[in-house]
């Protein structure tokens, strides 16, 4: 398929994405930004970052590659912008490293706009600005470094994979080990624990009071009273893994405990994994009425 032609289809197909995300952000805009974030909240947030933010950003990568080709001298024939996908047109330059300059430079804008963003998080007190910032920095460096590389690849989009085959090696070296280092701190700010339990601590700071609490609790004493809300706390930071290890050493305090069978289907929930949880709470109860009890009494347990 024609590029032009994808494009603008691609960006007729989110606009009714976007249309449905301003609605909801209109109807929602006092609860989005008060210091409170719901799950309702940060998935408007998430949805506003995506179809609203994010297109601003295709324009300012497209005008990157506008002005790089003016500051070199190399004649524009076309500007097309679109809320997903936009490109340049420039007349061919005998000279490589002007090419490479020219393609990289949209991208480059991009990523300077995610990092100002991260900056912008890690500078904030408030929940819904840093949760905000944190959206748009990341998905704004992957859509280059991540999403428009494998388009390109593909073959579908060009920026990538004219970089990659540019003439100028010692430009193309550099820029695909700054993008191995792009990939490698992404990774990190959404895999890692600390990173999680930052963004938890920064979008919700009386969880890291509770947190901090829980844990100096655990540590004096160990039970499974503890054991199982230190565990829920972790994993309210999506931090699965500490959960499981904190489960094993439940199920070793109490077998069959289902305090414990609870916890579990929490964070098979939390996994993606519905089915499992649900079979799990099944086997916990006869009916869902008892089910309900069971649920109600462990989490007054829990409390107490």
């Amino acid at each position: 398929m024609d590029f032009s032609l994808a494009s603008n289809l691609m960006n007729w197909l989110a606009v009714p994405f976007l249309l449905w995300t301003l609605k909801d952000v209109a109807a929602g805009w006092r609860s989005m930004w008060d210091d409170n974030l719901t799950s309702a909240d940060r998935s408007l947030l998430l949805r506003f970052t995506v179809f609203l933010l994010l297109p601003i950003v295709v324009f300012f990568h497209e005008l990157g590659h506008l002005l790089a080709a003016w500051s070199v001298g190399v004649q524009v024939a076309g500007f097309h912008y679109g809320p997903v996908m936009g490109y340049v047109e420039t007349y061919p330059s005998d000279d490589p490293l002007k090419e490479l300059w020219i393609t990289f430079a949209g991208n480059l804008v991009q990523i300077l706009i995610g990092l100002a963003s991260l900056f912008v998080a890690w500078r904030s007190k408030s929940p819904p600005v840093v949760a905000v910032s944190v959206y748009f920095g990341l998905y704004t460096i992957a859509a280059t470094v991540v999403f428009y590389a494998m388009l390109s690849l593909s073959g579908f989009y060009g920026d990538w994979i004219q970089m990659y085959t540019n003439a100028y090696k010692p430009g193309v070296i550099a820029i695909v080990f700054f993008q191995i280092m792009l990939i490698a701190g992404l990774s990190w700010a959404m895999f890692s624990a600390k990173a999680k339990i930052w963004f938890t601590a920064k979008t919700n700071p009386h969880w890291l009071v509770e947190h901090k609490a829980l844990q100096d609790r655990y540590q004096a004493e160990p039970d499974l009273k503890n054991t199982l809300l230190l565990a829920r706390s972790y994993l309210q930071a999506g931090l699965a893994e500490a959960a499981k290890k904190l489960v094993q050493k439940a199920e070793k305090l109490a077998p069959g405990h289902p305090g414990v069978a609870i916890i579990k289907a929490e964070i098979l929930l939390k996994q993606g994994k519905p089915e499992e949880a649900q079979r799990l709470l099944q086997s916990l109860a006869g009916s869902s009425e008892e089910l309900e009890a069971l649920l109600a009494q462990n989490n007054s347990l829990l409390l107490d």
